[in-house]
C-alpha cells in the first residue's frame, strides 16, 4: 500500500510537470490538520524563544531602566525624574524592557522557522535564499532598534516635551513612557523586516518586482493601517513617523532591486 501511495505521488508530480507546473520531489500533499499543528509547532517554538531571551536579560532590566532613561532625556537636553504611580508600575516595566531583547531573539526564529514550515515547498536554490535571511533579518533588526532609539525618539521626546514646556509642569511615569520606548524600538525591529521579505519574495520568484511596483498604494494603506493601529497615539506624531518609514523602507528596496535588475 506504501508503495503504491508513492508510486502515485511520483505520477502525480510527472503530470504536473507535464503540465508546466513545477514543484520540488519533497512537496507532498498533507491533510489540513497536519498544517495547523506544524504551524502550531513552529509558533510556539518562536514564543519559547522570546520567553527564554526575555527571562536571560531580566537581571539586568533594572540597569537598562536606568540608563535608557538618562540617555533618551540626555538627547533633548532635558532632566526629566521618572516617577511610579502604582507598585506593580516597575516590575511590568522591567520585564517590558528584558522583552526588547528577547523580540530580538525572536524574530530570527521566526524567520527560521518560517522557513522550515515552507521548505518542503521550496526548491533548492530558495531554500539558500532563505537560511541567508535568518542572520540578515538579525542585522535588519538592529538596525531598525538603533534607528528608533537614536532618531525616532529623540525626535518624539522633543515633541512631547516642546508643546508641555510652559503650560505644565513634566512628571513622566516610568510605566507610560517604557510603553512608548519600547514601542517605538519594538516597531521598528519588526518594520525593518519589510526589505529582507520582499527580497525574498522575489528572489525566489513568489512575486516579481513589479507586482509590488504596481500594488504600491494598496501597500502604503496596508502600513498606513499597522502604524495606526499598534501605535496608539493622540498626537498622531508616532503613527505617522511609523507611516513614513514603512513607506520609504518600502521604496527604496524597490529601487536597489531595480537598480540591480532584480525583477
Amino acid at each position: 500500500t506504501v508503495t503504491d501511495s508513492s508510486t502515485d505521488e511520483r505520477e502525480q508530480n510527472t503530470e504536473m510537470s507535464t503540465a508546466g507546473i513545477s514543484s520540488p520531489d519533497s512537496d507532498i500533499d498533507k491533510p489540513v490538520e497536519y498544517h495547523v499543528q506544524e504551524m502550531f509547532y513552529r509558533i510556539s517554538a518562536v514564543v519559547i524563544f522570546i520567553v527564554i531571551g526575555t527571562l536571560f536579560a531580566l537581571p539586568w532590566s533594572s540597569d537598562l531602566i536606568q540608563f535608557i532613561w538618562q540617555d533618551t532625556f540626555s538627547f533633548i537636553d532635558a532632566d526629566v525624574e521618572g516617577h511610579i504611580y502604582n507598585p506593580l508600575e516597575l516590575w511590568i516595566t522591567r520585564i517590558q524592557v528584558a522583552g526588547l531583547f528577547g523580540i530580538l531573539l525572536g524574530i530570527p526564529m521566526f524567520v527560521y522557522q518560517t522557513y522550515r514550515f515552507m521548505k518542503p515547498a521550496l526548491f533548492d536554490r530558495e531554500q539558500k535564499y532563505y537560511l541567508a535571511a535568518v542572520p540578515t533579518s538579525v542585522v535588519f533588526a538592529m538596525t531598525g532598534m538603533i534607528v528608533g532609539y537614536f532618531i525616532l525618539l529623540p525626535i518624539i521626546f522633543f515633541y512631547f516635551t516642546g508643546y508641555a514646556e510652559g503650560t505644565a509642569q513634566l512628571a513622566y511615569g516610568v510605566g507610560d513612557t517604557f510603553n512608548l520606548i519600547i514601542a517605538v524600538i519594538g516597531m521598528m525591529a519588526i518594520i525593518f523586516q519589510i526589505p529582507l521579505f520582499i527580497i525574498l519574495a522575489v528572489l525566489m520568484g513568489i512575486k516579481p518586482r513589479a507586482w509590488f511596483a504596481s500594488k504600491r498604494i494598496y501597500f502604503w494603506g496596508l502600513f498606513t493601517g499597522i502604524g495606526f493601529i499598534f501605535t496608539l497615539d493622540p498626537t498622531l506624531m508616532v503613527p505617522i513617523l511609523m507611516v513614513v518609514i514603512m513607506i520609504v523602507l518600502f521604496e527604496v528596496t524597490l529601487l536597489i532591486l531595480k537598480w540591480l535588475s532584480v525583477e
